[in-house]
């Protein structure tokens, strides 16, 4: 037992040493960091190489996370569709064409072989492709039979739930309504989608 605790008493001390020394280099590189930053100049290269380096580390460690794609809403802004996920009306496990393209054609010059002119045309919005588990609610069917134009938004969220961004498309209208594949030797959610041509999209941060 003695033994054991001669042991654990060792390993203590050595865990406070390893954590002087730990503190010891993070202070050693913080001052360097910070001798770089002020534009003072190191004492030689190798600490001026550390101090960009800790920098770095610093620029690294500061930089915005990357948000989930599968955390989104959906929401009718103004129209005859009443759809807002915050609300519990809409529940879309896909969203796709947030995309925005710029038609460019090929003009080839008289005597010029060495290269092609690209002549910049219209901008395109492709259209909006919006998919859900089918539970038998029939508005969005009835909305393709039945077109109106509405306004609405596709928000981004963040791991707390909250709204990063949006983005707001103007003056949509159905193009398309898909119900679900029904195949009885699957055993796979039933889908339905439906396609919003669009006439522009507007990406606005909270």
């Amino acid at each position: 037992m003695a033994g054991g605790a001669a042991i654990a008493t060792a390993g203590v001390i050595s865990m406070a040493v390893a954590r002087k020394v730990i503190r010891s280099v993070f202070i050693t590189y913080l001052d360097l960091g910070r001798n770089a930053a002020g534009g003072r100049p190191a004492s030689s290269p190798a600490k001026a190489a550390s101090g960009e380096h800790w920098r770095t580390m610093i620029a690294m460690a500061s930089r915005n996370a990357p948000l989930g794609g599968f955390l989104f809403g959906f929401k009718i802004t103004s129209g005859p569709l009443q759809m807002d996920s915050s609300q519990g009306t809409a529940f879309f496990r896909q969203i796709s064409g947030l995309k925005s393209e710029t038609e460019v054609q090929d003009f080839n010059e008289g005597g010029n072989t060495a290269f092609t002119r690209k002549l910049v045309g219209g901008r395109k919005w492709p259209n909006l492709v919006l998919k859900q588990g089918f539970t038998g609610d029939i508005r969005l069917f009835k909305w393709k039979l039945a077109p109106e134009r509405v306004n609405g938004a596709i928000i981004q969220l963040g791991p707390d739930m909250k709204e990063v961004c949006r983005w707001e498309f103007v003056k949509g209208y159905p193009v398309k309504w898909e119900g679900p594949d029904l195949d009885a030797s699957k055993n796979e959610i039933a889908i339905e989608s439906i396609e919003i041509a669009h006439e522009g999209l507007k990406l606005m941060k909270v």
